[in-house]
């Protein structure tokens, strides 16, 4: 009989920790399978949500769009980038704060302009001492307006040596 009882107590261990193993493996599991049902999304979607976008416009004295000029936004880290044919450009910024912006263009720069990028997302930036350049286009047509008055002048001047 005492055998009887040293091994019910012994199998009422071994139930106890097999039973309490158990538990603690499900609950162990249950936790991790919470960790696995987060969706990897939502992870980005916070990591985005601290990024910053700031629409930089660089313009001459005269408000006109400077294509290609070099943007810099300087913090703890800086931010480069360049305009558009348009003037403008988008920088993103991964840390939140106030930054130094710049333009230069055409070895001219701009005054610098503190921006707090969690709080403003547009910032212009003007560069004095520069004028923004006529599209080739643009001359070309001016060209031939010019050539075409030109041409009607000596057409007038001709009809009147006619006369």
């Amino acid at each position: 009989m005492g055998n009887q009882v040293g091994s019910d107590r012994r199998l009422s261990r071994r139930r106890f920790v097999a039973i309490t193993g158990a538990a603690i493996g499900s609950a162990a599991l249950s936790g991790c399978a919470e960790d696995l049902d987060d969706d990897p999304d939502d992870e980005e979607e916070e990591e985005e949500a601290e990024t910053h976008t700031v629409d930089v416009m660089v313009e001459d004295e005269n408000g006109e769009p400077l294509p290609y000029a070099r943007i810099i936004a300087e913090n703890d880290e800086t931010v480069e980038g360049s305009s558009e044919e348009d003037g403008t450009d988008e920088l993103e910024f991964d840390e939140s704060g106030t930054y130094t912006f710049h333009a230069v263009y055409a070895e001219e720069e701009s005054e610098g302009e503190d921006v707090d990028v969690a709080e403003e997302d547009e910032v212009t930036l003007t560069i004095e001492g520069v004028e923004a350049e006529e599209d080739d286009d643009e001359e070309e047509d001016d060209e031939e307006e010019d050539d075409a008055e030109e041409d009607d002048a000596d057409d007038e001047e001709e009809e009147e040596d006619d006369e």
